[in-house]
């Protein structure tokens, strides 16, 4: 069975809607608390749930996010099989930039 991890909880400060997501350090930050470690390994494919009211995911967000799953998921058509994302549009284009140049570095 698929897993569903929503971000909701990280893009809200107080009450007030956190509209970016940025910061090596918080992408981390989320990676633990999900334990994304452990989902790597999974055979089920995750997805990934970000709130419409999120308009941007910045390459060090997805760094930390995502950075230790390259060593486990070796190539991009390995992660898009296992980390499935449902994102506001604007923000996917975010996520397939930043995962093309993570691979790539």
């Amino acid at each position: 069975m698929q897993e569903i991890l929503r971000l909701d909880p990280y893009t809200f400060s107080g009450k007030k809607p956190i509209k970016s997501l940025s910061s090596l350090a918080f992408g981390k930050a989320v990676r633990a608390d999900l334990n994304l470690a452990a989902v790597d390994v999974q055979r089920a494919p995750c997805r990934i749930v970000i709130p419409s009211h999120v308009d941007y995911v910045g390459n060090d967000f997805l760094d930390g996010l995502f950075g230790e799953s390259l060593a486990t998921l070796k190539d991009e058509e390995s992660f898009w099989g296992h980390y499935q994302f449902t994102v506001p549009e604007i923000v996917m284009g975010d996520i397939h930039r930043g995962i093309a140049l993570l691979y790539r570095a």
